[in-house]
């Protein structure tokens, strides 16, 4: 019973393993919101997709690819912070802090925490609630943008096609258009 949230450089390597071991069995979730999905600039890191996968969801793909693997890859191609029924271990490959603050605010019993940043590779074994280091300690969250200036950002298109904005947040386009111009929380 294990979430894989990011299932980018770090989270491909995981599920890829947890595929190749026929010892290890169970459910595992694996969680990307990237909208973007499999490209071909990153295939050289994301060891468990090939051209094929270019254009697809990568959580989805993963349990496509991954699918007669020894444990169930339950896919959930939205933010960690959907996820209802959150495991009790965690693998953090996220690359952003509010996504890890997220995860840290579930207080999972075991957090594994790795990333890749300039082809450095981080390991972090994160500790029980006031027991030793967290997500946060070292990923302190990205600064949200207010209300105000998320509209001025949408209007500007630096959030790309609204279309794009409305299905990542699950809301139609004339429900994004009708907030920005009502100009209400």
């Amino acid at each position: 019973d294990t979430l894989i949230a990011g299932v980018g450089a770090v989270g491909c390597m995981v599920a890829h393993v947890m595929w190749a071991s026929d010892a290890v069995t169970g459910d595992v979730v694996l969680c990307d919101a990237d909208r973007k999905g499999v490209d071909d600039t990153n295939l050289n890191r994301y060891v468990f997709f090939g051209r094929s996968s270019v254009g697809r969801q990568k959580a989805s793909e993963a349990a496509v690819v991954g699918a007669d693997a020894g444990v169930d890859f339950d896919p959930v191609d939205y933010p960690v912070q959907t996820i209802e029924r959150f495991p009790a271990r965690v693998v953090s490959a996220v690359d952003i802090n509010i996504a890890r603050e997220a995860i840290q605010s579930r207080y999972p019993a075991r957090i594994l925490s790795a990333s890749t940043r300039d082809l450095r590779a981080e390991l972090l074994r994160v500790a029980a609630p006031h027991f030793g280091v967290c997500l946060r300690c070292f990923n302190p969250p990205e600064e949200q943008p207010d209300d105000d200036a998320l509209r001025q950002a949408i209007e500007a298109g630096d959030y790309g096609a609204v279309g794009e904005l409305a299905a990542a947040h699950d809301v139609t386009v004339e429900e994004v258009e009708a907030w920005v111009a009502r100009g209400e929380c």
